[in-house]
């Protein structure tokens, strides 16, 4: 278990529980999520980290799944409740070989105090990609989301991440593109980006050590076949790896979610090395 940012400053217990062997080669975990504190928790992003190549057969409440990782966001969990996430995997060796495997998996769980308030997080722009092709990595994933049927007079819409390709400094401004894209048969109206920032990060639309981490914009319609780039610029305040969340919302309905990931550190520092890097 591996817990996130703000997650213990909430009162929140996680426990993870698994049978001990499988006769099917199917598994069933639980994730059981307490809110031991006084405060409504929002903005909880759950992730799995699933070996490569693993099935996931069920998921409920239902998750977003993309590049072996299962992917929840929590919202209102109340004070003194409970909330189970339980899903059932195939791993992969268990599709050619009948000898005995061994699962495991590691779950990340970060609360970002969030609470939603409505305002402009950025202009849009129709800039090409400000960003070297020499990126060091790829994008972080966007997660799979739920498709709506391709029909004829379906918007398809899609989120994706630019992010700067090198680690920022603390205390100097940062630009990220997001890419709304639709590629249904008609245009999208009623489109909306929501991020959850980091408190690492500074915003000029957000109050100095407020519990409001949320910031979202309205998309105009998108036709399809466009896409729309909308530039946010956030100041990171402090050093290491800061994650933020951002949810693509299409009548008020959850279709995408995407993970923002800024390495900060400041200038006179030793350069930062996340806790997974191949040494």
């Amino acid at each position: 278990m591996t817990p996130g940012i703000l997650v213990a400053e909430h009162d929140l217990r996680v426990e993870k529980t698994a049978p001990e062997e499988s006769a099917t080669g199917e598994i069933t975990l639980q994730i059981s999520l307490t809110n031991l504190g006084n405060d409504t928790i929002d903005g909880l992003l759950v992730r799995e980290l699933l070996p490569f190549g693993t099935l996931v057969r069920g998921a409920e409440p239902e998750g977003i799944l993309r590049d072996d990782t299962l992917t929840w966001l929590i919202n209102d969990l109340q004070p003194s409740k409970e909330l189970m996430l339980r899903f059932t995997v195939l791993p992969s060796s268990r599709l050619e070989t009948d000898r005995d495997v061994t699962f495991a998996s590691t779950t990340e769980v970060s609360a970002l105090a969030a609470v939603t308030t409505r305002t402009v997080i950025a202009e849009e722009t129709s800039l090409p990609d400000p960003f070297p092709s020499e990126r060091r990595r790829d994008p972080v994933f966007p997660p799979e989301s739920p498709r709506k049927p391709d029909l004829a007079g379906t918007p398809d819409l899609r989120l994706s991440i630019t992010e700067p390709g090198e680690v920022v400094s603390v205390g100097k401004s940062v630009k990220v593109i997001f890419t709304i894209a639709n590629e249904g048969t008609v245009a999208a109206e009623g489109v909306t980006l929501r991020l959850t920032l980091d408190e690492g990060l500074d915003h000029k639309e957000l109050v100095a050590e407020s519990s409001v981490r949320t910031v979202s914009v309205y998309a105009p319609a998108i036709r399809a076949g466009e896409s729309r780039n909308f530039r946010l610029e956030v100041r990171p305040n402090t050093s290491g790896e800061l994650l933020s969340t951002a949810e693509l919302l299409f009548d008020d309905a959850q279709i995408d979610l995407a993970t923002l990931r800024l390495v900060a550190r400041d200038e006179d520092s030793e350069p930062f090395t996340p806790d997974t890097a191949i040494q």
